[in-house]
């Protein structure tokens, strides 16, 4: 049931891009860029304001082409359990991943 809830919000969210929705107790955040590091400064700046990562997906939007797209998600109480920060890795090869990490 909550994966077919977040598929359905997925496709939801690509009309409202870059804008913070709320569900009952929740806020969601979608993120959509192109670069690597872009991703990951505003996947930082989004977990700054207390967002989490909740799912990522990849390909064609209508809005930008080919893009990377990240929900992220905070409880509307904003119950702090710490912060979290996140290193985005993208590559084609293991060795340069193991490199990275």
């Amino acid at each position: 049931m909550k994966k077919a809830l977040l598929t359905g919000f997925s496709c939801f969210c690509l009309l409202v891009l870059g804008q913070t929705v709320s569900f009952a107790q929740t806020q969601f955040k979608l993120l959509a860029t192109k670069k690597t590091s872009t991703m990951q400064k505003e996947l930082n700046e989004a977990a700054d304001a207390g967002y989490r990562y909740e799912d990522v997906t990849g390909g064609k939007t209508i809005f930008g082409g080919s893009e990377v797209v990240v929900i992220m998600s905070k409880p509307t109480q904003n119950e702090s359990k710490g912060r979290y920060q996140y290193k985005l890795l993208a590559t084609s090869k293991t060795s340069t991943m193991q490199k990275e990490m």
